[in-house]
């Protein structure tokens, strides 16, 4: 049960032991459902994958150094809590509700991208710049009025 950032362990600790039994417990066996609980963690995951397709291209998932990335763990971590509260909205708080949890997740993950606005290369200066350009090439004179001579064998 786990994706690329999150794990069942961190939907455990970011709702509690009792809020994630209540949401993802089976109501009869009282058993966790783990297909849900993978389910919550995809498309959580999901949804940070889709901020992230201008940066790195359509294969996200295969880029490098993505599961390292604190700042989209945490961003998917959010928007897992959101998506966790859809199974049972009543357990939401009355005052934040889906949208403000939802909006606070947007938030959190447009301050990560705008924090990471970097050119994807700098460019190279020229390799004259502010130097000498020695020219170390063949010369040919050419000493006759109209610029023609015939004296050599060229």
């Amino acid at each position: 049960m786990s994706g690329i950032w999150l794990q069942q362990s961190d939907l455990v600790n970011v709702l509690s032991t009792v809020m994630y039994g209540a949401i993802f417990a089976d109501p009869v066996t009282g058993i966790t459902n783990g297909d849900i609980v993978n389910a919550v963690i995809e498309r959580a995951e999901q949804e940070v994958m889709s901020w992230l397709v201008n940066e790195y291209g359509p294969d996200v998932p295969n880029a490098t150094n993505l599961a390292g990335d604190l700042f989209l763990k945490g961003c998917a971590l959010e928007y897992a809590y959101c998506y966790a509260f859809d199974r049972y909205p009543e357990y939401a708080k009355v005052e934040e509700g889906r949208e403000g949890r939802y909006k606070r997740a947007e938030e959190r993950m447009e301050r990560v991208l705008q924090s990471r606005q970097r050119p994807t290369s700098l460019p190279k200066p020229p390799a004259n710049v502010g130097g000498v350009s020695v020219d170390n090439g063949s010369r040919i004179v050419v000493d006759g009025p109209g610029g023609v001579v015939n004296s050599g064998d060229y």
